[in-house]
């Protein structure tokens, strides 16, 4: 062995691989949450709105009064008539702000974008709560009824929600004159729904003499033309009903309600639906995205502000339920 050599030991040789590398965070991927799509909008489509707060005009039921139309040569026929009214929206203001300081884009990470990402956090928290305002609006206009109670809830083995929903139709007609050409689920009314077995026999056509396939192959598409809709809406978004500061508790937003209603091919003149957003076009869309400085805090501000008008325009175009599960817990089969 050579004398001018130092050999260390195994023990002091020993190098601690993450010593190395100062850690720093990558580039290629980072963590982050959004809600599901947004329903609010298909339910009540936008009907822009050039001011704050106008009226709309409201025909008469008159088209569907049978009238004495006997003619007698020599006599005057007999007169008809029509009414007209007015209604009003108000399109009320709802804003957020979102900030960062100003010298953080400087000691940021390349990840951290903190222009769009505040940008994106100010433009949704609107959009949710818009989400939520309908839910509320359409429960305050409709009252719903709960399934659980009348025994009609999905998760129900021995219901059949096919025929019961077609008789739910015959409300809305004979309120509108039109049969209600779309439905509204929260995603554990839709779970429920397409797990059922009675409606699944109605799927398979015919095969009623054994298990059909699960009901997670079962489509949007496939349950609107089996229940004789345009289209079946399955309200996935979800919100946080902790408190501010504790451990987040996400809950679907449409949860067990079943909405059943009437929605205009496209907004018109002489048309019903069961409800529209009335949204004030004084900015991009309607919504106003302000980006601006803090000169007395130091910081960047990026403000969002939208004013719309969430309306139930005929409550007879719909009929809302409420409780379409006995209770929460995932169905066999379903992941």
């Amino acid at each position: 062995m050579r004398k001018d050599i130092v050999y260390l030991t195994e023990a002091e040789a020993n190098i601690d691989v993450g010593s190395l590398h100062v850690p720093q965070a990558i580039t290629n991927m980072s963590v982050g949450y959004r809600n599901s799509a947004y329903v609010a909008e298909l339910v009540a489509p936008i009907i822009p709105a050039p001011k704050l707060t106008d009226v709309y005009y409201v025909f008469g039921k008159e088209k569907f009064r049978p009238y004495d139309d006997n003619y007698i040569p020599g006599v005057t026929p007999g007169e008809i008539g029509w009414s007209l009214s007015t209604a009003p929206y108000v399109c009320t203001g709802h804003a957020v702000r979102g900030w960062y300081p100003s010298m953080a884009p400087s000691a940021a990470d390349e990840v951290v974008d903190l222009d769009p990402e505040t940008t994106l956090n100010v433009s949704e928290a609107i959009l949710l709560k818009q989400e939520l305002n309908l839910r509320a609006a359409l429960i305050a206009g409709l009252s719903p009824t709960s399934m659980l109670a009348a025994g009609v809830n999905f998760d129900n083995p021995a219901f059949d929600p096919v025929p019961w929903i077609d008789e739910q139709k015959e409300i809305v007609a004979r309120q509108i004159g039109q049969r209600p050409n779309c439905m509204l689920l929260g995603r554990p009314a839709w779970r429920a729904l397409r797990n059922n077995q009675n409606f699944l026999k109605h799927i398979a056509v015919g095969n009623l003499s054994f298990n059909i396939l699960p009901g997670l192959q079962i489509s949007n598409a496939q349950a609107a033309e089996k229940l004789e809709l345009d289209e079946v809406l399955v309200g996935e978004a979800m919100y946080d009903t902790a408190p501010l500061g504790e451990v987040p508790n996400l809950q679907y937003i449409w949860d067990e309600y079943v909405l059943l209603y009437y929605r205009a091919p496209a907004p018109g003149r002489r048309t019903v639906s069961l409800a529209y957003t009335f949204l004030f076009t004084g900015g991009i869309q309607g919504q106003l995205m302000r980006k601006w400085y803090d000169q007395d805090k130091y910081r960047q501000v990026i403000d969002g502000m939208k004013f719309y008008c969430q309306q139930v325009i005929a409550a007879g175009a719909g009929v809302m339920y409420s409780n379409a599960l006995s209770s929460t817990d995932v169905p066999p089969g379903e992941v």
